[in-house]
């Protein structure tokens, strides 16, 4: 089933913070108002909300894995 979902993101958040027993660990808190334009299913949203979380966390994993590669790089 392909469909195409519009959406507008009013305001979006993120927390990051260490976890507290394991260093090399972050732990992230997010928070989205989003409006899905519509009447959508309650099963239908939590797969396009839970895929959306998936590929922010695969992009903000590789961000940071970069970061921490340069660092290492100019030390």
């Amino acid at each position: 089933m392909n469909f195409v979902l519009q959406a507008h993101l009013h305001l979006a958040g993120a927390r990051f913070r260490p976890h507290p027993t394991k260093p090399e660990t972050t732990l992230t808190d997010v928070i989205m108002l989003a409006d899905l334009k519509g009447m959508l299913p309650k099963f239908l949203v939590n797969q396009v909300i839970g895929k959306v979380m998936i590929m922010d966390t695969v992009t903000n994993r590789k961000h940071f894995n970069d970061l921490n590669n340069a660092k290492k790089l100019r030390n």
